[in-house]
């Protein structure tokens, strides 16, 4: 198969595997999550995670409804208070994704909920942990909150953001880029300069990293796009329904049933979820076109 073939046949792929099923899967979700059994609760935390590291678009939209519409921000941040790191993780991850606009495109319904059903002091102590791991995922849920002139005062009126310029001296390069994105969103909504000189060189830096990074997508998803445009519409068909074939599979097996609790959000990819779906799609296709 030539180069071409190759990323036309990976970008429909992705693509197509990135559909969720239906209302009901993440309906499920969320009923399950409310769980007096903690294997069932984690399990599903566990798929909802998934389900949303991998969507965007119309798909994304879609979850993030059901999620407001089953009262899912009061559910995540009940479960930020679970000793487990691993479920404050997740969580932590479902809630930053879907105030990503980048995920869903009606990310301020999910923010304005997480502010209404009280959510804020649980989910901003979490910049105050010990644990690593459930600090970045920290760091990048505020990140993205605080595009909301609403969460980024609240941010500032409780000295979080004082918390944030600590954190751009960790030696996690993770904790210090979503640090330094969070500060960038409060300097940029509320128009203020009250950081130090070494947080606005931090903001700076991270002003330009979006810039080169947001050049790169456009470029990528240039050429998934010629890629896509250039596939014949049998061809097309196949791979999509081979793709729907697949995410029903990945939904059933994603039941809960079994007693485990979910996998550590401490992997690679995990930790790189804040990047939205297409962003991570797009990314991964510029690689592949490099290498060719």
């Amino acid at each position: 198969m030539s180069h071409a073939l190759e990323l036309r046949a990976d970008a429909e792929l992705q693509l197509s595997e990135c559909r969720v099923s239906d209302d009901a899967s993440v309906s499920d979700l969320l009923s399950l999550m409310r769980s007096p059994d903690e294997a069932e609760r984690d399990e599903a935390l566990s798929s909802l995670a998934e389900l949303v590291s991998g969507a965007f678009g119309d798909d994304g939209a879609e979850i993030g409804r059901v999620v407001r519409a089953q009262g899912g921000p009061a559910i995540l941040t009940w479960l930020l208070a679970d000793p487990a790191p691993e479920v404050q993780q997740q969580a932590l991850m479902v809630l930053g994704n879907l105030c990503s606009d980048s995920v869903d495109r009606e990310s301020a319904r999910t923010k304005a909920a997480l502010l209404s059903c009280g959510g804020a002091r649980s989910l901003l102590s979490c910049v105050f942990t010990s644990d690593e791991q459930v600090l970045v995922f920290a760091c990048g849920a505020i990140q993205n909150l605080c595009y909301e002139r609403d969460w980024a005062d609240l941010v500032v009126a409780h000295n979080v953001h004082r918390r944030l310029e600590e954190l751009l001296s960790h030696h996690d390069p993770m904790v210090v880029r979503y640090s330094a994105g969070a500060l960038k969103n409060i300097t940029h909504t509320l128009q203020t300069a009250d950081l130090s000189e070494g947080a606005l060189a931090a903001v700076r830096e991270r002003s330009h990293l979006k810039q080169r990074e947001e050049f790169t997508q456009r470029r990528a998803m240039r050429v998934i796009s010629e890629a896509m445009a250039a596939i014949p519409p049998a061809r097309r068909q196949q791979r999509e329904e081979l793709g729907r074939r697949r995410k029903q599979s990945r939904v059933a097996m994603h039941t809960p049933s079994s007693p485990a609790r979910p996998a550590s959000a401490s992997s690679t990819s995990s930790r790189s979820s804040y990047f939205s779906a297409v962003s991570s799609l797009t990314a991964n296709n510029s690689v592949n076109a490099s290498r060719r």
